[in-house]
């Protein structure tokens, strides 16, 4: 009875700290003996609680090293499910990356050792990749309300997620192995990528028919084929960004048509010796 009569807000700050006392100790444990290495059991036993309390926070192992990303989904939904009159696809986004880096902003430490372990450790790669994939589609399904659906719209949505994915992963991946090197602000950095992929996405579109072409280096068009078509074949070809200056895009058709105008003077000086010299 002792529990229930415990006012709200002290049994959820116990709570917090029984789950701050679980991820300090695993995570300790996960750096001294390596994440294969450890039992849930000898994570309760550093944590001084009883494997049972363990699993009523985590349901394994691999939930604690991914411990933030409940959190984080749940932020970002809020926000994007939070319709503002005139806003873009993009504001929406913005807001909900503010919201998500507020919560990763509280244990820097214990996410830069995570994504230590997941970089080492193949099982949590695997359940990395679950996350992922979990996360892209709530964002998008979240983009999606207030929506007409249609084949366009619910692309965009889930290209969009999956940039957005992507740009917050790489950001904190590449600042964590820089050390946390001072000077760079990686919410700061992660805004501008989240703003980069909003010009990016106006040429991202749902068609009806398409034409696929392969170039070799001098701009010429090699190979085409309908995007409808359907066979064994297989086109690879490289689609630059921007324009990529060449040689024949520089310089035209003139130098063949002048090498051409060479040979056949070359020619024409040849045949009237010849004729000259009987």
């Amino acid at each position: 009875m002792k529990g229930m009569d415990e006012p709200a807000p002290l049994r959820a700050r116990k709570k917090q700290r029984t789950r701050d006392a679980i991820i300090q100790a695993a995570v300790r444990l996960f750096s001294e003996k390596g994440f294969e290495n450890t039992t849930v059991e000898e994570i309760a036993a550093a944590a001084e609680v009883a494997p049972r309390t363990f699993y009523r926070y985590f349901p394994t192992k691999e939930d604690v090293v991914l411990v933030d990303q409940d959190l984080e989904d749940e932020a970002a939904e809020r926000a994007l499910l939070e319709l503002r009159p005139g806003e873009s696809d993009m504001d929406r986004i913005s807001r909900a990356v503010r919201e998500v880096l507020k919560v990763t902003g509280r244990n820097l430490d214990s996410l830069a050792e995570m994504h230590r372990l997941v970089e080492t450790t193949p099982a949590l790669q695997l359940r990395m990749l679950e996350v992922m994939w979990r996360t892209e589609k709530r964002i998008a399904e979240a983009l999606l309300a207030g929506k007409t659906r249609g084949p366009e719209v619910e692309c965009r949505a889930r290209v969009l997620a999956a940039c957005v994915s992507a740009a917050m992963r790489v950001t904190f991946v590449s600042w964590f192995k820089s050390g946390r090197r001072r000077g760079i602000d990686p919410q700061h950095t992660l805004m501008m990528r989240v703003r980069a992929i909003e010009g990016g996405m106006s040429v991202v579109r749902a068609v009806r028919a398409a034409t696929l072409m392969a170039f070799d280096p001098c701009g010429r068009v090699r190979a085409r084929m309908s995007a409808r078509e359907r066979n064994e074949r297989v086109m690879l070809a490289t689609a630059p960004a921007a324009r990529v200056p060449t040689l024949y895009a520089a310089a035209g058709d003139w130098p063949v048509a002048l090498a051409a105008a060479l040979v056949l003077a070359a020619a024409v000086t040849a045949f009237r010796r010849r004729t000259g010299g009987r």
